[in-house]
């Protein structure tokens, strides 16, 4: 078999037929294992970028209270893990606000607060937590009125 090498070094502008890889992307899902020794595609995200470290794993968490005014959901700690939050959800029944704190381990990371009816919060991108904490997400109602509160958070652990 003859080698292949394009024909522009490295830093030239890129024309006439350089050899280009290719490979196959995947977005939500993990590519199909194979047995070792099989031959594999190479893995891109949907951007382009080749994908060198492993998929994360990911989660969602949720809890409800009934008839109370707070809620409070966590996700727990993993030594040698690190936790990336990329979203919460909290919602009450009843015309009442809410403050939400979130925790990285026992110290506040950040507060918002949530209206009334569903309050998605997606953030543009995954908030690190110090490797090894638990997430928590607090909901107290900013009154002493009662109604059904639910609280979910939303994210991805990876090794470190």
């Amino acid at each position: 078999m003859g080698a292949f090498q394009g024909g522009r070094s490295h830093d030239a502008t890129d024309r006439e037929c350089p050899v280009k890889i290719g490979g196959k992307t995947t977005s939500n899902t993990d590519p199909t294992a194979v047995a070792g020794g099989d031959r594999t595609d190479a893995w891109f995200d949907v951007q382009g970028a080749l994908v060198t470290d492993h998929r994360p794993t990911t989660w969602v968490e949720s809890a409800s209270a009934i008839s109370s005014a707070a809620a409070s959901v966590s996700h727990a700690a993993e030594s040698g893990k690190t936790h990336f939050l990329t979203g919460a959800l909290v919602s009450y029944i009843g015309s009442i606000y809410a403050i939400v704190d979130v925790y990285d381990g026992t110290s506040k990371k950040f507060s918002f607060h949530s209206g009334a009816v569903p309050n998605l919060l997606l953030f543009p991108r995954p908030i690190k937590f110090t490797q090894g904490n638990k997430i928590v997400i607090e909901a107290a109602a900013a009154s002493a009125a009662s109604g059904a509160c639910y609280v979910g958070l939303f994210g991805y652990t990876k090794d470190d």
